[in-house]
């Protein structure tokens, strides 16, 4: 290749690499808070894990609660970990990490796939747009935008996260970490069909197989896809099965891992968390987007029309719109809405590329200014949506609550001779932020809600922590019920019944601890113990001694 076709290739790539990097990262350098934290999923679960795998065993996740198995894969976090480490960053920065990493990879995998059919000036064209348009999560480019500046301007914002106000892309970990791993699968699978060889349809094989250590809903769409274009593309049999093969057989360790893990530590941890929940009511929870599927329909007339060699892609779109609504034939909900994450880029790529025909075969003025006209359309893309995203990230109340709990902690001593691995009570937010900087474990709150443990023994780690926070029976049976009431996931949020059950079964569990506290705080091994200030209760039980006080909390330390 001539140094002018590498200059031409490489200066557009390097421009959204860039541009990538940049709005990953946008939240850390707007507000100045190069620790910056989205939401309580990062808090309570993905900081913690990284945590303890910078710590301990950085190719490897563990569960921050236990110790134990996750069911999270390590594939597509690790790298993000690995930087940190290797940098000296420290566990505070590993989301920084994590946004770097996952912006640069993003960004060269819209370029990538863009590439399948424009040139490089158009393909950088358009990956800023899918970079900084909201509707690529679900293929509605520019109509989501336009709700999403509504809603702004109204100053009607619902939405308790910064990604989920402004730039749902950007969301740690998934979409950020697992779309790369995506692209790559559709790179190599447009590469395998268009031109069968037995070198790229195993590399496509492989990029199929790896989505199994990656991400749960991006391997069933891809299995699904292809299954459906081995139905509809007779022509491209060979590739499809071909690639179907390899992927299934390099996924199945994976495949089986997950098996076991299931049947190793049951079903609650997954119910709890509205995975694999049975309804009664199998219309209620569909999930149709009327916009999605009107361009799904647009997008297959033009594929059947004009691209027949992209009706594998419009196949993936198709698989991902159909798995949204798999209930209506299992009756089970999966968190169904995070099939839009594999439904999302396939259709914003269908889109792009019926875009692009449309310029390049249109009417003549369209033609003469549709170059100028989708550089005007990228611009405006990228400022509106890097100002709604920079609106959000320092401005909704969850993120500026867990900015302040950051900073009160890290204003604390940190000084405390508790072993690494014992488990920390009291405060959620202080549990979680002590699993970041201590290595210590969270008893309960949503840390351990997410952890594979039982529901019996969920139930004594809250009514344990409610405990050494000051409640009585009482108090505590009033806490579960509103807590419950709101609850959104699993049987509880559909039946009042499971839902008094619930009740009762936590009541159980606080009379077998208060039975016997000692013997469950050895259980759980918990060794400190943070309760807010502004509590007014007793002091905890005589084994345990006051070690620092600070405006947030009074922080405890077991003698016994």
């Amino acid at each position: 290749m001539s140094a002018t076709n590498i200059r031409a290739e490489a200066v557009p790539l390097l421009v959204c690499v860039t541009l990538g990097v940049a709005l990953a990262t946008l939240p850390h350098w707007w507000t100045g808070q190069w620790d910056w934290i989205a939401d309580y999923d990062e808090l309570a679960f993905y900081l913690p894990a990284g945590a303890q795998a910078y710590r301990e065993h950085p190719w490897r996740l563990a569960d921050p609660v236990t110790a134990g198995p996750t069911y999270y894969q390590p594939l597509s976090v690790v790298p993000g970990i690995m930087l940190a480490k290797v940098l000296g960053l420290g566990p505070w920065l590993i989301g920084l990490c994590w946004r770097v990493w996952g912006g640069a990879l993003v960004a060269a995998g819209w370029y990538g796939v863009c590439r399948l059919q424009l040139s490089p000036k158009a393909a950088a064209v358009a990956t800023c747009v899918l970079l900084a348009d909201p509707g690529v999560m679900n293929g509605q480019l520019g109509y989501a935008l336009a709700k999403t500046v509504v809603r702004h301007w109204q100053d009607k914002v619902d939405a308790p996260t910064p990604t989920s106000a402004s730039l749902p892309q950007w969301r740690i970990w998934n979409p950020v970490l697992s779309w790369p791993w995506w692209f790559a699968f559709l790179g190599l699978t447009a590469r395998a069909v268009c031109q069968p060889t037995l070198v790229r349809r195993v590399a496509a094989g492989i990029s199929c197989g790896l989505l199994f250590h990656v991400y749960f809903y991006l391997w069933t769409t891809a299995v699904a896809g292809l299954v459906l274009a081995s139905l509809l593309d007779r022509r491209r049999l060979d590739a499809y099965l071909t690639i179907l093969g390899i992927g299934v057989a390099v996924g199945l360790p994976a495949l089986l891992a997950a098996m076991h893990f299931r049947l190793t530590f049951g079903s609650d941890w997954l119910l709890r968390t509205d995975k694999f929940v049975p309804l009664s009511n199998r219309w209620k929870e569909l999930l149709i987007p009327r916009v999605s599927l009107l361009l799904l329909i647009v997008s297959w007339i033009w594929v059947w029309r004009y691209r027949m060699e992209y009706r594998w892609l419009a196949c993936l779109a198709t698989a991902a719109l159909l798995l949204l609504n798999h209930t209506l034939v299992t009756g089970l909900q999966i968190e169904n809405f995070h099939w839009n994450y594999a439904l999302g880029p396939s259709l914003s790529l269908l889109v792009v590329f019926m875009i692009a025909h449309v310029i390049q075969w249109g009417p003549a003025w369209l033609q003469r200014n549709g170059s100028g006209l989708a550089i005007a359309w990228a611009g405006a893309v990228l400022l509106v949506g890097s100002a709604l995203w920079a609106r959000a990230a320092g401005g909704l109340p969850e993120n500026r609550h867990i900015y302040q709990v950051v900073r009160a902690y890290r204003s604390l001593s940190g000084v405390w001779p508790v072993e690494q691995g014992a488990a920390v009570a009291g405060d959620a937010d202080f549990q979680y932020l002590a699993a970041v900087a201590a290595g210590l474990r969270p008893l309960a709150g949503y840390s351990a809600l997410l952890s594979p443990i039982s529901d019996a023994e969920f139930d004594e780690r809250l009514a344990l922590n409610a405990y050494l926070l000051g409640q009585n029976r009482e108090e505590f049976e009033t806490h579960q019920r509103a807590w419950l009431k709101e609850y959104k996931w699993g049987l509880e949020a559909r039946s009042l019944v499971t839902r008094e059950r619930r009740v009762l079964d936590r009541l159980a569990a606080w009379d077998r601890v208060t039975a016997d506290v000692k013997q469950f705080l050895d259980r759980f091994d918990v060794r400190l113990l943070a309760r807010p200030t502004d509590i007014s209760r007793e002091p905890p039980p005589t084994y345990w001694k006051l070690l620092e006080a600070s405006p947030h909390w009074t922080i405890w330390i077991r003698t016994d």
